[in-house]
């Protein structure tokens, strides 16, 4: 994580505008070693965006092997997770979630 994330978050409270602003983030998957670390990075990417929720998360990077990586870990499941919570939030999230393109994270 570089300084975009905490010159976004204090410009986004700053100006009252975090509402209207979509954000989106990624997963690095070559940090994820262990299942809790996407917990880990995601909690450390709010606090540094200075929000308690994003629009769309993503996974970088990915190729095969990264991909079954991170699902043998449990990105799925996390994944579901953020999807839970992002639906309750924001109508996007779940149609993003829906988009065929990301078809193949939810087989």
């Amino acid at each position: 994580m570089g300084a975009s994330e905490p010159f976004l978050g204090k410009t986004l409270n700053e100006e009252g505008i975090r509402k209207k602003i979509n954000i989106a983030i990624k997963l690095p998957h070559w940090s994820v070693n262990q299942a809790d670390n996407m917990d880990k990075i995601i909690k450390a990417q709010l606090k540094k965006l200075q929000t308690d929720y994003i629009d769309y998360y993503l996974l970088h990077a990915l190729n095969g092997e990264s991909f079954n990586k991170l699902k043998e870990l449990g990105v799925l499941e996390f994944l579901s997770k953020l999807k839970a919570i992002g639906s309750k939030r924001k109508k996007n999230w779940k149609s993003a979630w829906k988009n065929p393109s990301l078809h193949f994270f939810s087989s």
